[in-house]
């Protein structure tokens, strides 16, 4: 993806993320974007690379090694780097420096064609002396985090002491991993170290850099004292100078540190809304709703030859409903931020409307009859045989011949009789538990639509704009 296809679609993030994203934050990205944009146009054919460090790693006597002078402070008194101070080989390319907020008065310009032969290749660096970035006085950090993304080349000096520092790897190094191809680590003060401790340092420090995503960061040693190491160093700053301007990759570097920056107000996925999550909460209100006990007593009514009352659904208990609410609201939030836990909780309805939408689901559903026609006409029938059997026995006391007839003609009815009341209860019990059934799912599907209208609708708009956000700013800052 190009430069300005980049910050196209993370301006297209920021536009979306409004309501959501606190304004400052986004008003800080874009303020970054337009850093980076402004900074790419002004580097021209300039590679800046900057000496990164702490107190006492040595990065100001490393800069006036490198620079040929004692341009930078150097002494007793810390933070030793007040300001940050620039060396261009070449023309000094004043936009730049401007832009990078070096002052008139920390600005060296060395010649190439006055200096050695050996520099010829430097032309066009800017090598920048920052200020201690564990310095504790009033702006110093402030000045290294906001020019470290504006670097093409980062040169951390660490002590052997201070290698670990928790500061250096947490707020700098680990967040900048994404630009692993645009920093080297020199361990300083290397003759302070004997040879097989010196090693130790090295590998420690290369695991420690391994965990953090930069493992292949490369790792020198120097000590700025004797001059050992400083060629090396040189020697790895030329091979940047050499490759060109780095300009886009810096403002690429720059963009991509934004977006994932503002990943921190998302999370790594979104809450299932699939139909198996979602069926705990349909139960929850349907049984809350009573419909179960209308169910049945559709069923007894239906069953019985005399019937029975049925009962009528009503809205459930508020209660009831803000504790289902609630539990929906913490599966829907659950892992997210709290800026999109907010806008979640916002766009879900209050405990009365749910309540009432719930309510108008399960009283919409029309009640059945209070009779089963089909078992009501068995019995019928029932009640006609056995009233023939009758007839017929009395027919057969009257008549003298054949009396064995009419007996087997009544016992005929009478079973009839008994077989259309057996099929008569049943069908009553099979019609019975089929409408109370129907009954239940109709007031299941009403209270399913309700929640999909009322809770899934609008979980799912928050929840969809997020993962889409999320994805934008992964494919971003990869």
């Amino acid at each position: 993806m190009d430069l300005d296809t980049t910050i196209s679609r993370l301006r297209g993030v920021l536009r979306e993320a409004q309501g959501v994203i606190p304004a400052g934050e986004l008003r800080f990205a874009e303020q970054q974007v337009e850093e980076a944009l402004t900074r790419r146009g002004l580097a021209g054919g300039h590679t800046v690379v900057a000496l990164v460090g702490g107190t006492g790693s040595g990065k100001s006597s490393m800069f006036n090694a490198l620079t040929g002078g004692e341009h930078a402070d150097v002494g007793v008194l810390r933070p030793t780097t007040r300001r940050p101070t620039a060396c261009t080989w070449g023309e000094a390319p004043r936009g730049l420096l401007d832009h990078l907020g070096i002052a008139e008065s920390e600005r060296i310009t060395r010649d190439t064609l006055l200096a050695h032969a050996r520099e010829e290749h430097l032309e066009g660096l800017v090598l920048l002396d920052l200020p201690d970035q564990d310095s504790i006085a009033e702006g110093h950090a402030g000045v290294v985090d906001r020019l470290v993304p504006l670097v093409d080349l980062l040169v951390w000096m660490v002590d052997p002491q201070k290698y670990a520092d928790h500061v250096l790897h947490e707020r700098y190094l680990g967040p900048l991993a994404a630009r692993a191809d645009s920093m080297i680590v020199v361990v300083n003060h290397a003759d302070s170290l004997t040879e097989d401790g010196l090693g130790r340092v090295l590998a420690d420090v290369h695991r420690i850099l391994g965990e953090g995503g930069l493992g292949e960061v490369p790792v020198l040693s120097s000590s700025v004292a004797s001059g050992a190491g400083v060629e090396e160093v040189r020697t790895a700053i030329a091979e940047v100078v050499a490759e060109g301007s780095r300009a886009d990759a810096t403002a690429r570097a720059q963009v991509a540190g934004v977006a994932n920056w503002l990943s921190r107000r998302f999370a790594d996925g979104e809450a299932d809304l699939s139909e198996e999550a979602i069926e705990p909460t349909v139960d929850a209100l349907v049984r809350a709703s009573g419909t179960d006990a209308v169910a049945e007593s559709i069923e007894r009514s239906l069953s019985r030859i005399s019937g029975a009352p049925v009962a009528n659904a009503s809205p459930p208990a508020r209660p009831a409903v803000a504790a289902i609410g609630s539990g929906w609201a913490g599966h829907a939030t659950h892992g997210l931020p709290k800026v999109w836990a907010r806008e979640v909780e916002r766009k879900l309805p209050s405990v009365e409307s749910l309540t009432h939408a719930v309510g108008e689901a399960v009283e919409s559903v029309p009640l059945p009859e209070a009779r089963v026609r089909r078992a009501d006409q068995l019995l019928i029938g029932a009640g006609i045989a056995f009233a023939l059997a009758v007839v017929v026995l009395a027919v057969g006391a009257i008549a003298a011949w054949p009396w064995v007839a009419y007996v087997l003609g009544a016992v005929a009815f009478v079973a009839l009789a008994g077989a259309l009341a057996w099929r008569s209860l049943s069908v009553r019990a099979e019609e019975a538990d089929r409408v109370a059934r129907g009954y239940s799912e109709s007031a299941r599907e009403g209270v399913r639509e309700a929640v999909d209208r009322m809770l899934v609708e609008p979980t799912g708009e928050v929840l969809e704009r997020h993962r889409s956000l999320r994805e934008a700013l992964a494919s971003m800052s990869s």
